[in-house]
């Protein structure tokens, strides 16, 4: 019943977000959504709210359900490649999860830090990153751990 509930909201989530991408119109480009591998692995998603700020978050596809929300900003000038722009990206966010084999009462929240590197490509509409997140989880068996994840997303 909990993995079915979990199913049916990471679908609603998706469809929510892919419709409302689908009515900006294709100039804004501001939503993507696309695949990360590392923790979690799932759904990425990024919706730009202006030129520097965004935000991010994912939807765990395996036996850990977890989703996660962040907020972040992009500093475009700290690296110059030829081609596209390739911003150091940083911010905070949240994660919660449940299942698995880091906890006892297999439910847990998390606050988590990231700091990452986005490349945005010049011609086409597609981004791909990697990023780190401390992620302190909180509960009956708090616990600091690192997390990282690179994917690639598609813009609407």
């Amino acid at each position: 019943m909990k993995k079915l509930l979990m199913r049916t909201a990471i679908r609603t989530v998706v469809l929510v977000f892919v419709v409302y991408a689908g009515v900006q119109g294709m100039e804004t480009r501001k939503f993507g959504i696309g695949l990360m591998v590392g923790a979690p692995t799932g759904i990425s998603f990024k919706y730009w709210l202006n030129e520097v700020n965004a935000l991010t978050g994912g939807i765990s596809l395996g036996s850990d359900a977890a989703i996660q929300l962040n907020y972040l900003w992009h500093n475009f000038g700290a690296t110059r490649p030829r081609e596209g722009s390739l911003p150091v990206h940083y911010g905070f966010g949240a994660q919660a999860q449940s299942g698995g084999a880091h906890s006892g009462d297999h439910s847990r929240i998390g606050l988590r830090g990231v700091i990452g590197l986005t490349y945005l490509f010049e011609k086409a509409p597609f981004d791909v990153f990697a990023e780190l997140a401390p992620l302190l989880e909180i509960g009956n068996n708090s616990e600091l751990r690192l997390t990282a994840s690179v994917g690639a997303r598609y813009f609407f």
